[in-house]
C-alpha cells in the first residue's frame, strides 16, 4: 500500500519553489498542502510563495514536523551550501 502525502515541504521558494509548489498544488488532489519557512527571507520570495498557495511554518522545526516529503529546490550554484 501507497502512504498518502498529504503535505509536501519546500525549502527555497524563489523562482523555482514557488512554481513547483503551485503545480504540485493544481494536479495531485491528494496533496493538501506544501509548507515551507520563510524566516529570512526576502518580501519577493515571501510574495511568491504566497501567490502560490504555500504556508509559512515559521520554522524548520515545525516544517519538519508537518512535512510527510521535504524538497529541497535549490539552482545547482547553491546546492552545496544548501546540503
Amino acid at each position: 500500500m501507497t502512504p498518502i502525502v498529504t503535505t509536501i515541504a519546500i525549502i527555497s521558494p524563489g523562482d523555482m519553489g514557488h512554481a513547483i509548489g503551485r503545480v504540485i498544488l493544481s494536479n495531485n488532489p491528494q496533496t493538501k498542502r506544501v509548507i515551507t519557512n520563510l524566516n529570512g527571507r526576502s518580501q519577493r520570495t515571501k510574495a511568491l510563495s504566497y501567490s502560490a498557495g504555500i504556508i509559512d511554518t515559521g520554522s524548520d522545526e515545525e516544517l519538519l514536523r508537518q512535512a510527510d516529503i521535504i524538497l529541497s529546490i535549490v539552482s545547482p550554484s547553491e546546492a552545496a551550501a544548501v546540503a
